[in-house]
């Protein structure tokens, strides 16, 4: 299958989680593109507008599955990947998958937030969310929340 992740990534912790995602899928023989937003301004990001981020990577035209990965900033979602997705050539595909990393705990405080704003938006552009997922940084059981979503979401994936 053909696989896209695109993911915004301020402080590599989501990155960190799509590149795990990326390498468990290759494993199962899936061709997967990892594609890295990335903001001009590193050092604030608090007030991101439409050309204040890049694509460090192409895009892909088509795509089996799309995975799409940002942060969570002052309990919303992060405003660069906010305008990206706003102002992106959608891609079509039979899947799309959503998840979200923040420092906080619990996905209540801000994680929820910012899913419910990628779904709304992708929603608007006919896209519909097949799972999603909030990752608390600061959660003692987070590294085996990544394992366990990365080997669900490979399930889901192949319709297992």
């Amino acid at each position: 299958m053909n696989i896209s992740i695109i993911v915004h990534s301020q402080t590599g912790n989501t990155l960190s989680v799509a590149q795990k995602l990326k390498t468990r899928l290759e494993e199962t023989g899936h061709f997967v593109s990892l594609s890295h937003i990335k903001d001009i301004d590193s050092k604030d990001t608090s007030n991101q507008q439409p050309g204040t981020i890049f694509l460090g990577d192409e895009l892909p035209e088509k795509s089996d599955v799309l995975v799409l990965a940002g942060w969570v900033q002052a309990f919303s979602l992060c405003q660069g990947f906010s305008s990206f997705l706003n102002n992106w050539s959608t891609i079509k595909a039979h899947q799309t998958h959503v998840f979200v990393t923040h420092h906080f705990p619990y996905a209540w405080m801000g994680g929820n937030n910012a899913v419910s704003q990628i779904k709304s938006i992708l929603s608007n552009q006919n896209i519909t969310v097949s799972s999603s997922k909030v990752f608390n940084w600061s959660n003692k059981n987070n590294p085996k929340q990544i394992d366990l979503w990365v080997d669900e979401t490979v399930k889901r994936i192949e319709g297992k």
